[in-house]
């Protein structure tokens, strides 16, 4: 009885490795246990990536952040009354802001690229000139009486969210009176950081004001502009190839070559979001960010996100080249231990480890066609010793040189990756059950070519 049972349980086992069921199962568990290296490659590019910013911040920090121009716009000081529930009364100070009539900005974004290690950081010049005209101002509908306005605390503001990056000194020609900016945006809640200057006689004027002047301001990453004027238009030119236009209105106008760009943008209040005359009481500080436009200076080609996109197909790339392996298996006769499919997949594994790697000191098409190469070869040649085959390597080999072709060509149609993407599914699928649709999966055992025809 004991003799009985001793043979049947190796001829089970035996037939359970044969099991083209059981195999797949265990390629299955395989392929999601290489979900954990896949997710360590990917921690590794989000590391790297923090690691970039933070030397780029560093740049930033000592030449000129993104930069955000607001204004100009002008501020006086007014005193109110309160009571509170006890009814004393006490008086306190808020600020009316009046915003120019037109305001245009015209100027050259000259950019530069500067290095901390293997980062790179891309900076700006920018010289702008800044026109337009206010209407006189005027406080009537409001409740505030006039021997509570200080007109003597007028000032004129130009928010800049980065000051210290001025380059030149500020002087703005008001009404033709030339004036110099000094440090300090006043109590306006609304921009960051500024330079303002004192006015003078605002309270006689009753035909309005003109400002012209120039600004020489440093920066990095991007330049923003706020649509203060009841029409905003801005104008910029630069040398730099690849522009990325953002914020909640783009350019009216662009052109786009080897050369450089140039675009125009054309702003009316009605759409803006807040009024030409409000009180640092009245209105919300969201409000202003969300109306900023401009453009930022990118890199064409971020490999970090070329690689982080490039793993999301990793589990499929795995998946792929197990099924290849298998469909060897399944035709051939031979058969191919689970650690060796392990290994062929930690190969796989490795290439995005080596893509993220390379990329990092040579070009992302240099990067990619170094690591899937490598990798290529290297399971190719590990085929061939496995199975012995020439034919076999050969065709591993095609394969992996379309798979991996495949992908670049899905990391640069970005727009058209789903539909390129599934359509290679489709055929992949087609393929496999053309092969095997004369497999009696029933009674196939691997190790046992059992086709029919």
């Amino acid at each position: 009885m004991a003799g009985s049972s001793d043979s049947v349980v190796p001829r089970l086992m035996a037939r359970l490795e044969r099991s083209a069921t059981v195999h797949l199962i265990i390629l299955g568990f395989l392929g999601l246990l290489l979900l954990i290296p896949l997710a360590f490659v990917d921690s590794a590019v989000s590391d790297r990536r923090n690691t970039r910013s933070e030397a780029i911040r560093g740049i930033a920090e000592t030449w000129g952040l993104e930069q955000t121009v607001s204004g100009p716009y002008i501020s006086v000081p007014y005193s109110y009354t309160q009571r509170d529930d006890k009814g004393v009364t006490s008086v306190y100070t808020a600020e009316m802001f009046f915003l120019p009539e037109t305001l245009a900005v015209s100027g050259d974004v000259v950019p530069e690229v500067r290095y901390r290690g293997i980062y790179q950081a891309n900076l700006y010049v920018a010289n702008l000139q800044i026109s337009g005209t206010f209407a006189a101002v005027d406080w009537t509908g409001t409740e505030i009486t006039p021997d509570s306005i200080n007109w003597d605390g007028a000032r004129l503001v130009l928010g800049i969210s980065d000051p210290k990056a001025i380059r030149d000194a500020v002087e703005v020609q008001w009404d033709k009176n030339a004036l110099a900016f000094g440090p300090g945006k006043g109590r306006n809640p609304f921009i960051s950081n500024g330079v303002s200057v004192p006015l003078r006689n605002l309270q006689g004027n009753k035909s309005g004001h003109s400002f012209d002047l120039n600004l020489r301001l440093a920066g990095s990453s991007s330049l923003r502009f706020s649509p203060y004027g009841k029409e905003t238009t801005v104008k910029l030119t630069s040398t730099w190839q690849h522009p990325s236009f953002l914020g909640s209105y783009l350019p009216l106008e662009r052109a786009i070559s080897e050369n450089g760009f140039t675009a125009n943008w054309k702003v009316l209040y009605l759409g803006r979001g807040y009024p030409q005359r409000f009180s640092s009481l009245g209105e919300s500080a969201s409000s202003f960010g969300e109306q900023d436009f401009g453009v930022s200076l990118i890199s064409v080609l971020d490999h970090y996100i070329l690689t982080d996109r490039s793993i999301k197909y990793g589990i499929l790339f795995i998946f792929m080249t197990f099924l290849a392996f298998f469909m060897f298996e399944l035709l051939s006769g031979l058969r191919i231990h689970p650690v060796q499919y392990l290994l062929v997949g930690v190969a796989q594994a490795l290439f995005f480890l080596n893509l993220l790697a390379i990329s990092e000191h040579a070009s992302f098409v240099i990067a990619y066609a170094a690591g899937s190469a490598g990798v290529t070869l290297l399971i190719s040649g590990y085929a061939m010793a496995v199975v012995k085959r020439t034919s076999a390597a050969v065709s591993i080999f095609a394969g992996l040189s379309l798979l991996y072709t495949t992908l670049y060509s899905l990391l640069q149609l970005e727009d058209y990756a789903l539909l390129v993407g599934s359509l290679g599914l489709f055929f992949t699928l087609a393929v496999v059950m053309w092969v095997t649709r004369k497999v009696d999966w029933y009674r196939i055992e691997l190790g046992r070519a059992d086709t029919q025809g």
